[in-house]
């Protein structure tokens, strides 16, 4: 299971439009999901959302809802400066991982990576999820260089020393 915020949905079919990245997951056999705030966050994001709204329509991307309201407002209390996106996301992670479903939870914010990681869930950004798919030989060299080099070109602030 991928777990996408925002950010990632945004980088992948506005800033890059390369939404095959999510195809070519589904294919290798994961889902993908993101968290009731996040799909606010994107409606939000008309440009954005008329491309992504297909892919949620046709349950390629799958809308869960994990977390009340209570635990976003601890988890908000404890850690300001997260979106309520990020929350979900990162509060979602830690339930699947507790309950020992496999997922990754993919964010590209450096602040919340970091938080992230405290909690210790798998983790990984839109580079990773790239990078996988040209480790795994489901992109070509050209396909991959092709997607960096809309990500380099981004309005994203992407390391990618730092998002795998």
């Amino acid at each position: 299971m991928k777990l996408l915020d925002a950010s990632v949905i945004i980088c992948i079919y506005t800033e890059i439009k390369c939404p095959e990245i999510l195809k070519h997951w589904r294919d290798q056999g994961y889902t993908i999901n993101i968290c009731k705030f996040v799909h606010n966050e994107i409606q939000n994001n008309s440009d954005t959302y008329e491309k992504v709204r297909p892919d949620i329509s046709n349950n390629l991307i799958k809308c869960i809802q994990e977390v009340n309201t209570e635990e976003i407002e601890q988890f908000k209390n404890r850690h300001p400066n997260l979106g309520l996106g990020e929350i979900e996301t990162i509060i979602t992670g830690i339930k699947l991982k507790k309950l020992g479903k496999r997922n990754y939870c993919v964010i590209d914010d450096g602040l919340a990576r970091k938080i992230a990681k405290k909690y210790g869930i798998s983790l990984t950004g839109t580079y990773g999820l790239t990078k996988r798919l040209r480790e795994k030989n489901v992109l070509n060299v050209s396909q991959y260089n092709l997607i960096l080099e809309k990500l380099r070109g981004s309005k994203f602030r992407i390391s990618f020393d730092k998002l795998c």
